[in-house]
């Protein structure tokens, strides 16, 4: 994850010999460093860029990013697909991929998204090496450069192990935050018996939306009592496991049932 920053001319050597060659970095003033998960996000952007998918690219970038106030996504959905347009609907050597990072970056701070800094980072560093590369080779093709490397970042990614290993991540913090659910569910309680618990509705006199709110509280315990028990019989290890996992996916399949059935409702 880590990366150089500011990768001018004057900060990179050509090393070794011609049969061999091999390319050193200096002045490490201005470096970043991406986390395992924006990494799989800029994989996430790139691989939509590459298949023109502007619906995937403007999920991807605003998954990078971190909303400052409510977004609409179909504008910010519209903005980016005309934005992509300028750049995708031509052959993939031809496009300028740093111009396109620039404008989608500028696109999405428009609507309110705010970007990480690293991930501005790379896209300066992505500009400043294909300038570079454009003056060497003018008919240098950036994606087809970068398309083993993005390869071998999906392939770890959906490698098996990988898989298993954030599985069991995702069951561990699960299972944490089981461990920790009574005692929330006991202070909410706590409140609402002593009257210190306060509900804001916009419109007192719709029983809907009281009705509504009734349902939510009862399917958000009944969940609550599948992850408690299936993180419980996970976290006892042995073949009460698999009857976690299956209480844990019975849980998850209801609240995304409810969730659909009160959709329909509205």
């Amino acid at each position: 994850g880590f990366f150089h920053a500011d990768p001018h001319p004057g900060n990179i050597l050509l090393l070794g010999t011609p049969e061999h060659p091999r390319i050193g970095l200096v002045d490490l003033g201005m470096v970043g460093r991406l986390t395992p998960e924006m990494r799989n996000k800029t994989v996430d952007m790139m691989v939509a860029a590459v298949r023109s998918d502007h619906v995937a690219l403007a999920d991807a970038l605003y998954a990078i990013g971190t909303p400052t106030k409510k977004i609409d996504m179909r504008a910010y959905r519209a903005e980016v697909s005309f934005l992509a347009d300028k750049y995708l609907n031509r052959p993939l050597k031809e496009i300028d991929m740093a111009a396109m990072i620039a404008d989608l970056v500028k696109g999405a701070t428009k609507y309110g998204l705010e970007i990480p800094a690293d991930f501005l980072l790379v896209g300066k560093s992505i500009m400043t090496i294909e300038g570079i590369g454009k003056e060497i080779d003018p008919d240098l093709d950036v994606f087809e450069e970068a398309r083993p490397y993005f390869m071998d970042l999906l392939r770890k990614r959906y490698a098996p192990e990988r898989v298993a290993t954030d599985v069991w991540r995702g069951l561990e913090r699960l299972s944490g935050a089981a461990y920790d659910l009574p005692q929330q569910v006991r202070e909410i309680m706590d409140d609402l018996r002593l009257g210190r618990l306060i509900i804001q509705t916009q419109d007192l006199n719709t029983s809907r939306d009281t009705d509504r709110l009734g349902r939510r509280i009862f399917a958000g315990l009944v969940v609550a009592a599948f992850v408690l028990a299936g993180a419980w019989l996970v976290g006892r290890g042995g073949p009460l496991i698999y009857i976690g996992v299956a209480l844990l996916l019975f849980g998850m399949t209801w609240l995304f049932w409810h969730v659909v059935l009160d959709f329909r409702r509205r």
